[in-house]
């Protein structure tokens, strides 16, 4: 099983995060290191799961080979959450793509995070990405931050992240810019739906779901296509070589890999991570039809 770390007793460091929904707060470990605590949402309408999801998404992420954030499933005075180790140097700072889109089109709506943003689109996002490179720590460099960037996309068609607002990706400023690695995965995997809307489309077979999943839609870019359509959109800038490492990355992919990920995620007990049967079958039947999804768009464009 995946650790749950107890934080409760680290350093509180000066700075907020104010980004986002979730309660937030940046913290040192004994080593001096900066992790951002995020509270899991709980409330009765909208049942807690961003912890899982974000952390499964974390770890999914190395069987793609994308680079992504260090993330651990944490509690603070008894709250559920996860840290995310900073991946920002002291001598770097972190640009956030609407503070990219918004210096290329002064007109950008910067400050509108989700709904259907006017001007938040792949080619946008293609051209203020133009002048850096992809992500230093990855395991193949690509040649340009977009490529990188379109790693995400296949991502977040993967695992039904819906949330690619443009706050959550940016260019990492060392003096040169880089991709940074993907982060704030936590609205993925369904996390926010019923056991009990889970066990029905569990019961309708794999059609109901794959109906389900493609009735999604994300919640940031104009328009507010469907994820897979956002991914396919950024697979028309890349070229060959890197449309053949990307279908032979969804190829390889194995199911018992996948289910590795999902089966060390604790399910209850003194660490107040819940994640139940029904979600855990559920989320890996949503992984393996998202990637004959993907597979499938892919190969036919």
């Amino acid at each position: 099983m995946f650790e749950v770390v107890d934080v409760t007793d680290w350093e509180t460091a000066s700075t907020i995060e104010p980004i986002g929904t979730r309660p937030k707060q940046w913290l040192l470990d004994g080593s001096g290191s900066s992790w951002l605590f995020k509270e899991a949402r709980s409330d009765d309408e909208r049942p807690s799961g961003q912890d899982w999801a974000e952390k499964a998404v974390a770890e999914l992420a190395k069987l793609l080979e994308v680079p992504a954030a260090t993330v651990e499933l944490a509690r603070r005075s008894g709250t559920r959450g996860v840290i995310s180790r900073n991946f920002v140097n002291k001598a770097a700072s972190l640009v956030h793509g609407n503070e990219l889109l918004s210096a290329n089109d002064p007109a950008y709506p910067q400050d509108q995070l989700r709904n259907d943003t006017p001007g938040y689109n792949v080619a946008a996002i293609r051209d203020v990405l133009g002048p850096y490179v992809d992500h230093a720590g990855g395991t193949r460099r690509a040649r340009s931050a977009f490529d990188g960037f379109f790693g995400y996309l296949v991502l977040d068609a993967w695992v039904n992240n819906t949330d690619r607002h443009h706050r959550n990706w940016g260019i990492v400023l060392e003096p040169t810019g880089s991709l940074a690695p993907s982060f704030d995965h936590g609205s993925s995997l369904a996390f926010g739906i019923t056991d009990t809307k889970r066990a029905s489309l569990l019961a309708a077979g794999d059609d109901e779901i794959r109906r389900w999943l493609e009735r999604g839609q994300t919640r940031s870019f104009e328009g507010m296509p469907a994820m897979l359509d956002i991914t396919v959109a950024g697979w028309e800038f890349i070229e060959s070589t890197e449309r053949t490492v990307w279908i032979d990355r969804l190829t390889n992919l194995r199911d018992d890999d996948v289910d590795e990920v999902l089966d060390r995620i604790p399910a209850d007990g003194l660490a107040g991570v819940v994640l139940s049967d029904v979600s855990r079958t559920l989320c890996k039947e949503i992984l393996r039809i998202n990637r004959l999804r993907l597979l499938d768009a892919l190969t036919t464009h």
